[in-house]
């Protein structure tokens, strides 16, 4: 067993001792994945054109793009996840169109 899985199976067991519905992701909506509807067009859109040398290069660009976001940005793409979170929830967790 790996930590991660301890870990999954640590947070299941207290999210179900405070009565929290679990539910499952539904298959094919990246726009409930913060990194998939904020994070990665982001960070592409800011290195859209640069050319790297390397690998770590191109690894030290992303990190550094990913730091200056502003903590005020960050809750506004929290903010639009549980927006986005609550749009499944009311469509029976089936996929729909975020635009």
């Amino acid at each position: 067993m790996t930590m991660l899985t301890v870990m999954s199976a640590k947070t299941t067991r207290f999210l179900e001792s405070q009565k929290i519905e679990l539910t499952g992701h539904p298959p094919n909506s990246p726009a409930l994945a913060p990194n998939d509807f904020y994070l990665f067009p982001n960070v592409k859109n800011k290195l859209r054109g640069q050319r790297f040398s390397s690998r770590k290069e191109a690894i030290d660009a992303f990190k550094m793009h990913v730091l200056q976001i502003p903590q005020s940005e960050w809750k506004n793409c929290h903010k639009n996840w549980f927006q986005l979170m609550q749009k499944c929830i009311d469509h029976h967790r089936e996929h729909f169109e975020t635009k």
